[in-house]
C-alpha cells in the first residue's frame, strides 16, 4: 500500500526565569527569557533574553536537520556583561557574535568591545604568562577542532586599568583566530600612559606597546619606555623583547654606568657610595640587568613588592 507521509508535528515552548551553570563557564546562565519554536527537523529561537555578569544577552538564529547533518546559523549579542577570565580578570564588554556551520565545518566570527578592565589584586600575570607558555594545550576533541575563529577584540579608547601598583591607560586591538581547539591571539596594545610602584619607587610609562605577531603561538613582544627619579638623578629604562623575558637597557641624567644606575634602583646607592657594590660591580652585566627586570616586572604586577630585590630571588 501507499506509505503514509510523516505527521508534522511543531511545539512552542515559553523559557522564563531559568538558570544554567557551568564550571568552565565565564558567567552563569541564570535568568532566561524568551521562546522556542521547533518540530522534529526545526528549532527556531525567538527573542531568547538572559541576564548574566550584570548585563544583557541576546540570543537568535535557528538549527535544522537534514540527512543526517545538522545546520544552524546562531547569533549572540551582549550589552555590558562581566566576564572573568582568567581567573583574577574581570572585563566588562559588549559583544556581537555569529556562529554559522554545519556539524562538520562552522565559523565563529563578529565582535566584542572591552570597555571596562580590573584586576584582583591576588591575580599574579607573572605567574600566568609562564603557565600560558611553557605548558602544552590540552588534548581537543574533533569537534572543537572543527570549529574556526575570527572575532576582532579591541578596546574603548584610552581604557584604563588600575591596581594596588600599576596604573595604565591605552589601547587594544587584537584577533582571536585558529579554532576552539587551538586558539590563537594576535593583534597589537598601546600603552599612553601609565604608573608603576615597586621597591618604593614610582615609575611613569611613557610610551609603550605589547604585540602578538606570531601566529603559531601566542608570543607577546614588548617595547617600552619608563622613566623615574632616584635622588638626583633623571633615570630611563627601555624594555624589549618577549614579555616574559625582555632586554632592558638603562640611561640617566647626569650620566651614569649602567652599574650604578642598577645599583640606584635596586638599593638607592651607587657603586661609589658602597663598598659592598665596588667589589661586585662586575656582576652587574646584561644578565643580571635582564634578571632585575623580570623579577621586578612579575613583583609589580603580582602586587609582591617585597620580593621585588630579595636575595631569595636575585644574588648580586
Amino acid at each position: 500500500g501507499a506509505q503514509c507521509a510523516k505527521p508534522l508535528r511543531r511545539a512552542h515552548m515559553r523559557v522564563g526565569q531559568r538558570a544554567i551553570a557551568y564550571t568552565d563557564l565565564p558567567s552563569a546562565v541564570c535568568q532566561i527569557n524568551g521562546s522556542l519554536s521547533f518540530n522534529p527537523d526545526h528549532l527556531q529561537i525567538q527573542g531568547l533574553t538572559d541576564h548574566t555578569g550584570g548585563g544583557l544577552v541576546t540570543f537568535g538564529g535557528y538549527a535544522n536537520a537534514y540527512n543526517g547533518k545538522v545546520n544552524f546559523d546562531l547569533t549572540v549579542r551582549g550589552e555590558d556583561v562581566r566576564l572573568r577570565y582568567p581567573p583574577g580578570v574581570s572585563a566588562t564588554a559588549n559583544a556581537d557574535l555569529h556562529f554559522v556551520g554545519t556539524s562538520s565545518a562552522s565559523i565563529l566570527n563578529g565582535e566584542i568591545i572591552v570597555t571596562k578592565l580590573a584586576m584582583t589584586p591576588g591575580f599574579d600575570f607573572g605567574a600566568y604568562l609562564e603557565r600560558s607558555q611553557g605548558s602544552t594545550l590540552p588534548p581537543t576533541t574533533r569537534l572543537l577542532n572543527l570549529i574556526r575563529l575570527d572575532v576582532h577584540i579591541a578596546t574603548t579608547p584610552e581604557l584604563q586599568m588600575q591596581t594596588a601598583s600599576l596604573r595604565l591607560s591605552g589601547d587594544a586591538d587584537l584577533h582571536l583566530r585558529g579554532t576552539a581547539g587551538k586558539p590563537v591571539i594576535l593583534g597589537r596594545a598601546d600603552i599612553i600612559e601609565g604608573e608603576v610602584q615597586f621597591n618604593g619607587t614610582k615609575y611613569r610609562l611613557e610610551r609603550g606597546d605589547i604585540t602578538v605577531i606570531n601566529p603559531v603561538t601566542t608570543t607577546a613582544v614588548l617595547d617600552l619606555q619608563a622613566s623615574t627619579r632616584v635622588r638626583d638623578y633623571d633615570i630611563t629604562l627601555n624594555l624589549n623583547g618577549q614579555i616574559d623575558r625582555p632586554n632592558v637597557t638603562y640611561r640617566s641624567e647626569p650620566p651614569l654606568p649602567t652599574s650604578d644606575i642598577i645599583g640606584l634602583l635596586a638599593f638607592g646607592q651607587t657603586s661609589e657610595e658602597s663598598a659592598q657594590l665596588n667589589q661586585s660591580q662586575s656582576a652587574f652585566n646584561s644578565e643580571t640587568s635582564s634578571a632585575i627586570l623580570s623579577a621586578a616586572l612579575n613583583a609589580t604586577v603580582s602586587n609582591r613588592v617585597q620580593k621585588l630585590f630579595g636575595v631569595s630571588r636575585i644574588k648580586i
